[in-house]
């Protein structure tokens, strides 16, 4: 992986901690130098986690409003929502080439999750940015 696609898997990993750290959003630099992240891009990391936090309910709201009428956000997988969170966020609040952000949002999933994860990363997100246009 490149050090963009590491930054982004760090990141999802940041958000999925925050659920269980009383949704205290991590410093960039102190989560890369406890975690012994090397090699990723630190600049995207930061900026990720940065627009995230400061969007959080928004980004939620948003998740919630594109799910299918059979999911409910509490149904959905935390690793899952990590991703979306972070995609969501490069896309909408980072100004990210949608087909980029997705596809290493699946490629991340695929590492982390299932092929079923994948599908759901690609529609959740494709919707979204679909919307945005």
């Amino acid at each position: 992986m490149d050090d963009r696609t590491l930054a982004r898997l760090a990141a999802v990993q940041a958000i999925y901690q925050d659920k269980f750290n009383e949704n205290i959003v991590p410093d960039p630099r102190q989560y890369v130098e406890a975690n012994e992240i090397r090699k990723i891009n630190k600049k995207l990391f930061a900026a990720i986690l940065e627009n995230w936090s400061a969007n959080k309910a928004d980004i939620d709201e948003l998740i919630k409003n594109n799910l299918s009428t059979n999911w409910r956000m509490e149904r959905v997988d935390e690793v899952l929502k990590a991703a979306l969170r972070a995609g969501i966020t490069e896309i909408l609040h980072m100004g990210a080439p949608k087909k980029v952000v997705i596809s290493e949002y699946m490629l991340i999933t695929d590492e982390l999750h299932s092929s079923d994860g994948v599908k759901f990363i690609n529609a959740v997100l494709d919707k979204i940015a679909a919307d945005k246009n």
